[in-house]
């Protein structure tokens, strides 16, 4: 008997059949013999990396599901085939911190940057590129410069408290979460590109604002489709030309363009210093190409713009729910500035309870719920050897809510951070592994933005609550519990009310 005289039904069944038996092998072979069959984990997930790729792709409801993997297994847990998700109580020194000549480094996952940012940056360039780009960046980014940009940040910290007060005087309810896109956004705007997006100014959100956070979307759609490209390699050039796609496209050439209009200006227009002032003093002959410049402006507008809002939104959240933290971080701000204008980013730094208020906000709701992850060299995490191509995540969500790490995880509880000779210092959170909390990652790939973000959000949340009390309107209650994350959160909106603060008068 020859092919030929075989049934088309029976030909279609002995291929269906041997397909099957490969999938089965495929399974065994992950299941049993795999380098990483020997992590604790569900067989499901060792079987098949679609569940991974499915609920963190494109549900945004993987971090949550994380916690109950660590809690039921232990810090290391083999989330897909080839992928750990690693507590980050174990995983912040050996996978991310500085390595020195004595062990190999846990270099960073290129698949997942090759979704977003197709122009070389801070975030995706190899070792020697991340070290000569980071030295030319970081002088944006020193104390020197931070007091330097304090007025062009002020002058948008202004607007926005002139906007809430028209709020709170017609004593209308409004979306936090978007005014404080508006004003973070057009704080980024204006240090990297000389200009705002004016979205304060309107009183709406400007095009390019939307399309940025449209584009962390699509970038996590892209990782989906690009992680299944032989499944969906029909449909790929429908993928691309669907609007939510396109959209990220706009915003990159948008980004491109408004890099080139700012290095057109030179080094210190009209005597103000922004980002690009310190990229273009210190451009030397190694310096950075204009698509390196134009690829850190990109990621600089998405970390710069979003993190802060989140961590401002959420902040404004608990502070609403939680009638003691309320009342103690009004009394330090309000009790430790005469006027207003006494208020900077220099005078915020001195406050312990406005400090710890975002360090419990970025624990709860950390800004970035899942840290981009690495690639193992062939090392060791904890004791335990991770073999080499092992992919690495740490969901910080998962980390900060467990409670092998922190007591009471999911509350809102500021006073874990304070020091000893503080009189709100609780003694009963003294066991917290604070170690195991780095909200802007570790190592030398940590946030190159750390100090300007911290004093920013100090700087903008004293001018609110000098100013304000904050009501939270009926059923905006669960804004924590429906946010979605895509490696960041991706906020609801927060329906709030202000009431102008009211200030005791010497008679």
């Amino acid at each position: 008997m020859t092919l030929a005289d075989l049934s088309p039904i029976l030909i279609v069944a002995i291929l269906a059949g041997i397909a099957l038996l490969y999938r089965i092998g495929i399974i065994i072979y992950r299941l049993f013999f795999h380098p990483l069959a020997k992590f604790p984990g569900p067989k499901l997930l060792a079987a098949s990396s679609f569940p991974h790729a499915y609920y963190n792709w494109t549900q945004g409801t993987w971090y949550r599901q994380v916690l109950d993997l660590h809690k039921s297994y232990g810090p290391i847990v083999r989330v897909a085939p080839d992928r750990l998700a690693v507590d980050g109580s174990v995983a912040w020194e050996d996978v991310f911190g500085h390595k020195g000549n004595t062990r190999p480094e846990f270099p960073r996952q290129p698949d997942f940057y090759r979704a977003g940012v197709e122009r070389e940056n801070l975030l995706t360039a190899d070792k020697p590129g991340h070290r000569r780009q980071r030295r030319l960046l970081s002088h944006a980014f020193s104390e020197a410069a931070l007091y330097d940009q304090q007025p062009l940040i002020t002058r948008w910290v202004d607007l926005l408290i002139q906007r809430f007060h028209e709020h709170a005087i017609a004593k209308r309810e409004f979306d936090a979460v978007q005014w404080y896109h508006f004003a973070a956004f057009d704080i980024i705007g204006d240090l990297t590109f000389g200009e705002s997006f004016g979205c304060l100014q309107n009183s709406d959100m400007h095009p390019f604002v939307s399309l940025s956070v449209d584009n962390l979307r699509a970038d996590a759609l892209m990782r989906f489709f690009l992680f299944y490209k032989r499944a969906f390699s029909p449909l790929i050039s429908l993928i691309s030309k669907s609007k939510i796609i396109q959209r990220r496209f706009q915003f990159m050439q948008q980004v491109e363009e408004k890099t080139r209009k700012r290095l057109d200006m030179g080094v210190q227009p009209d005597g103000r210093k922004d980002f690009m002032t310190y990229f273009l003093r210190h451009n030397d002959a190694k310096g950075m190409t204009s698509d390196e410049i134009a690829g850190n402006a990109n990621a600089l507008i998405l970390a710069g713009g979003g993190a802060i809002a989140t961590t401002l939104s959420a902040l404004t959240y608990y502070l609403a729910q939680s009638p003691q933290a309320r009342e103690r971080l009004t009394d330090e701000i309000r009790g430790t500035f005469k006027t207003e204008a006494d208020i900077s980013m220099r005078t915020t730094a001195t406050l312990p309870y406005l400090h710890a208020c975002l360090e419990e906000t970025m624990r709860v709701f950390p800004p970035a719920a899942e840290t981009p992850p690495r690639v193992s060299p062939g090392d060791f995490i904890n004791g335990q050897y991770i073999p080499q191509g092992a992919t690495i995540a740490v969901y910080q969500w998962a980390t900060y809510h467990n409670e092998a790490n922190f007591r009471e995880p999911d509350s809102f509880i500021p006073e874990r951070w304070l020091q000893e000779d503080h009189p709100f210092h609780d003694p009963s959170f003294q066991t917290d592994n604070k170690a195991s909390f780095k909200p802007f990652s570790h190592g030398p790939r940590n946030c190159i933005a750390k100090v300007l973000s911290y004093a920013e959000m100090r700087f903008i949340m004293a001018r609110i609550i000098w100013n304000f009390d904050i009501e939270l309107q009926p059923g905006w209650e669960r804004f924590i519990d429906r946010a979605l994350v895509f490696t960041v959160f991706i906020k609801q909106p927060l329906l709030v009310k202000l009431k102008p603060a009211k200030r005791a008068t010497n008679a």
